[in-house]
């Protein structure tokens, strides 16, 4: 009788790790991959989702740690994210170090949490060679497979893979059809895995990049959505990526939701705008599900950031204070007095409130009146006006006064911070008596934060033929560096990264750019970069000296950011990858000034027809580079540059 009961025994035990071995793993074909603990219960049950954590300053991993806090509280059974967990782009160490630090405050949930791969998790960056597939193998080690799925009560969660790359060169990126298709190996396990789970009564997906957008040419999206309306019981897709909450609405009865970022970079934290640090909360109960967003104490229902929502708040957070007089001219010798006049209009469905503050800081500008509050009803305009004068006698001072406007959106019962927006006092000059010449040989030195800003009209190039230059003396090029640009998936920008010289130019959706060797630039020399773009071609001169060209043509992409000499804007148009070194003779025009092998260039240029910006870095107008030739508003340093000797092109 014992030997029958402890037969019996075994067997169920045996059965038990058969089912085990069934319904408490993740499915995936990769190979080795970390192990994941699963968890366990029954019937209803939440699990909280997180946003990106790259992209923004260091503060960002208290902002996970917070998050990390109140999961807690809230008590879900798991937590998924989506991806973009350490700030990546590099080589293995700094990884490692940042896979640690996201693990190390991961890991003080309460419950399992599952990654996600992104760009900036997968994504190798640096002097050594990166290996086959990039960090996908410190990822898979490190963090778990690249694609997988488990089951959890009631509910099946799939987890894609969306940096795969070109399957031809394994170059990963986003910006191009051949590195936004789901892999054939990775759509033919969805299709073997998604029946597996056909006993539930959802199906949730996460993966990184929002596929679904238009902002991903060639993606085979659609392909993975027929996969997932076959299975029949597909709930929810949940994404990442954009930094901005978004909803896409129901497609084939399946939702799409983009979350925005926990700890990652954005540029305000207003949550009405779906620019926001935030968990997501799933809560399912049989057939049904609910999403809620979770700012800082508050809750958000996620359906509400649709693309009507994205037009109000967009218009509201972009710059709609508009000048409608000529600025205020500052002149050599006799200062400025003047008046200008701004109109506020309010583009929201909605009325707000605004609080304006003319502010002329530690200057000797004086402005009338000083503050400025209005209600402006949905759709309406108000002008404001203001006086401005600046002694005759005095030198103009380093900073120049500012403009903020503080609105809120009236919305029902609830009022809603918009973010502040501050512009500085436009100011026109006449700088015909302070121009440099030929007497005077400065240059400019930028530190580690300095730059110049140039205005995006002032660079304003028609499409065709330009030429973008600069000398330049740099002692060490480690890192992103550039030397003029105005790049941001648009324009045009000289950068020197690594020591490698290269011209990029954005022309029919995409960049064409002519690069040189990685680590061939000389340091501690004055050295003339130059890209010439001729309508046909776009080519690369170091010294004088042809050293890569490519062909390319069509029209070119524009954006709105500055220009920036020792600086490249990023997607809010401020200044980062800073040069840190020195630069003089900055020169933008509107025709191929070399073509051929080989010229010699000029250590001083010349203003011409068709000479759109030329900074001498002679001489400061107070916070201002004069840019030669031109009379009205001019380029903006910003930090602390100095002046200094250039000497001879040899030093």
């Amino acid at each position: 009788m014992r030997a029958i009961v402890s037969l019996a025994l075994a067997a169920a035990m045996i059965a038990a790790l058969l089912v085990s071995g069934q319904e408490d793993t993740v499915r995936t074909d990769r190979p080795n991959p970390k192990p994941l603990p699963l968890p366990s219960g029954e019937g209803v049950f939440h699990f909280a989702i997180y946003g990106d954590r790259t992209g923004g300053p260091a503060e960002g991993v208290r902002v996970l740690a917070q998050a990390v806090r109140d999961t807690n509280l809230l008590a879900p059974d798991l937590v998924m994210t989506v991806g973009d967990l350490v700030q990546g782009y590099n080589e293995r160490p700094l990884w490692l170090d940042e896979m640690h630090e996201f693990r190390g405050i991961m890991d003080g949930l309460a419950m399992p949490w599952f990654p996600v791969a992104g760009n900036h998790d997968t994504y190798w960056r640096g002097g050594e060679a990166p290996p086959e597939g990039e960090h996908e193998g410190d990822y898979e080690k490190h963090f778990g497979p690249l694609w997988y799925w488990f089951p959890h009560k009631n509910a099946a969660f799939f987890v894609l893979y969306s940096d795969e790359g070109d399957p031809e060169t394994g170059r990963k990126a986003y910006d191009s059809p051949e590195v936004n298709r789901f892999s054939e190996a990775q759509l033919t396990w969805l299709r073997e895995e998604l029946p597996k789970a056909k006993d539930k009564d959802h199906v949730f997906v996460f993966l990184h990049h929002p596929k679904w957008m238009e902002r991903y040419p060639g993606s085979n999206w659609d392909d993975v959505h027929d996969i997932l309306v076959g299975a029949g019981n597909v709930s929810a897709v949940f994404a990442g990526h954009i930094h901005r909450l978004h909803y896409a609405g129901r497609r084939d009865e399946i939702e799409y939701f983009s979350l925005a970022t926990t700890g990652g970079g954005i540029g305000f934290d207003v949550p009405y705008t779906g620019s926001a640090h935030h968990l997501n909360m799933v809560t399912v109960r049989g057939d049904s599900y609910e999403v809620a967003t979770i700012p800082t104490g508050q809750v958000w229902d996620h359906r509400d950031f649709t693309d009507e929502r994205w037009a109000i708040t967009d218009a509201l957070t972009s710059e709609n204070l508009e000048l409608r007089s000529e600025p205020v001219m500052w002149r050599t010798k006799s200062g400025a007095e003047g008046s200008m006049t701004f109109e506020l209009r309010n583009p929201s469905e909605k009325p707000i409130e605004v609080d304006i503050v003319a502010d002329p800081g530690a200057t000797a500008w004086s402005l009338s009146p000083v503050r400025r509050t209005a209600r402006i009803e949905a759709g309406a305009s108000q002008s404001f006006e203001w006086t401005a004068r600046y002694p005759a006698d005095r030198d103009l001072d380093w900073d120049l006064p500012s403009i903020s406007t503080d609105s809120v959106l009236i919305d029902g019962e609830r009022r809603c911070p918009m973010p502040r927006k501050e512009r500085v006092m436009p100011l026109a000059m006449d700088l015909t008596a302070v121009q440099g010449g030929a007497e005077i040989s400065n240059a400019l030195a930028l530190g580690r934060r300095d730059c110049v800003a140039v205005a995006s009209e002032l660079a304003s190039v028609p499409d065709g033929p330009l030429t973008l230059e600069a000398w330049m003396k740099v002692e060490g090029y480690g890192g992103r560096k550039a030397l003029v640009t105005k790049t941001e998936s648009s324009e045009y920008g000289l950068f020197v990264s690594d020591g490698q010289p290269g011209f990029s130019i954005h022309l029919n959706g995409r960049y064409v750019a002519a690069e040189g060797e990685k680590g061939s630039l000389p340091e501690g020399r004055w050295v003339h970069v130059a890209g010439v773009f001729d309508g046909q071609e776009v080519r690369l001169y170091v010294d004088g000296q042809k050293v890569a060209s490519q062909a390319g043509s069509g029209a070119r992409t524009r954006n709105d950011h500055p220009l920036y000499v020792g600086a490249d804007p990023d997607w809010a148009g401020r200044p980062v990858s800073f040069l840190g070194g020195t630069v003089d003779e900055i020169r933008l025009s509107t025709v191929a000034r070399y073509e051929g092998a080989s010229f010699s260039p000029s250590e001083q240029f010349e203003h011409d027809a068709e000479t759109v910006l030329l900074l001498h870095c002679d001489r400061f107008v107070g916070p201002f580079l004069p840019n030669a030739g031109s009379r009205g508003e001019q380029p903006r340093t910003i930090g602390r540059p100095k002046l200094v000797s250039r000497g001879s092109t040899g030093d």
